[in-house]
């Protein structure tokens, strides 16, 4: 195996000193020549140096690496990357984090207190945090002073200032609400999985209560429907939805991963969108996109998250 070259080879063949060399790599120029600075950088190019990170981070004040954290969620055999909008935003993220000049550590987490650990035990010099809950958010916060970036995140008042970085999801569930009821539908039923909304999915489901009542309709506990983030679970609150078609015209799907999800299945159980049933969803990601028949959608551009975080 080649052995890679070391600064002080480097400085001998440049002529120059290893703190010269060091200057360069950094980015430290300002009392070095422009010649010198070249000569450095194009044997570094060169011999394909690559400065060691664990002795950077040892020697600075700070590392370079801004940490990416996700809640750790599971659906059934379906894992957290499965949904297409985490993995637009992460390549989002890792693309503008790289162009500052930053290296990305993505951590997924189980719970806010792996978050604190890390944030404690890593030279990291920032965190951009997705998707986590207001009580976690406040105790994060509360817990370190790193600075840090939320992305769709709701959070308590409790005096803490945060960064945030999301969505009118309010608004969105509302307009989509509104929109389903424009074209006929009084039977709708908002969707997503928890019995007990938070964040995101509760702002969501305020839109779709405020359209009901900006038009004269009446939200009751069964416009809500609670469905499973395990698939097996998921489809047979779909099969109830299939044997019996008279309680809703239209399904409103906190995501389109849900949304395209029922879409397949129905077409399995020969149940036809939008005839017997109309479905809308949330982020108009590869799923609503290449639906067939299309699933209504709200749009939301989450490479633009990901770049205004960073």
């Amino acid at each position: 195996m080649p052995v890679m070259i070391t600064i002080k080879e480097i400085a001998e063949r440049a002529g120059v000193s290893a703190t010269t060399v060091s200057n360069v790599l950094h980015g430290n120029t300002s009392h070095t020549s422009e010649e010198t600075t070249e000569k450095v950088k194009k044997i570094i190019k060169d011999q394909n140096y690559v400065p060691n990170m664990g002795a950077m981070i040892l020697a600075h004040s700070f590392s370079k690496i801004i940490g990416v954290i996700l809640q750790y969620t599971t659906r059934g055999a379906e894992k957290t990357f499965m949904d297409p909008f985490e993995g637009e935003l992460l390549s989002a993220l890792e693309e503008e984090i790289r162009k500052n000049g930053y290296y990305t550590m993505l951590y997924v987490a189980t719970s806010v207190s792996e978050v604190i650990a890390l944030a404690a035990t890593w030279k990291i010099d920032g965190l951009i945090i997705i998707g986590l809950q207001p009580d976690e958010c406040g105790l994060l916060r509360s817990s370190t002073s790193q600075p840090m970036v939320f992305i769709d995140c709701y959070f308590n008042n409790d005096g803490n200032e945060y960064y945030n970085v999301g969505l009118a999801d309010r608004e969105g569930s509302r307009a989509m609400t509104d929109y389903l009821i424009s074209v006929g539908h009084k039977k709708i039923a908002f969707l997503a999985d928890s019995s007990s909304p938070r964040g995101v999915d509760k702002e969501r489901l305020e839109g779709v209560r405020t359209a009901f009542e900006e038009n004269k309709l009446e939200f009751t506990g069964k416009n809500f429907i609670s469905i499973s983030r395990d698939g097996n679970k998921r489809h047979r609150i779909l099969d109830s939805l299939a044997a019996n078609r008279t309680d809703y015209t239209a399904l409103f799907f906190s995501s389109d991963y849900y949304a395209f999800d029922a879409l397949t299945y129905f077409a399995e159980k020969n149940i036809h969108v939008p005839e017997d049933y109309s479905l809308a969803g949330f982020d108009d990601n590869v799923f609503s996109r290449t639906a067939h028949p299309k699933i209504s959608t709200v749009h939301q551009d989450v490479s633009e998250k990901g770049i205004r975080a960073v």
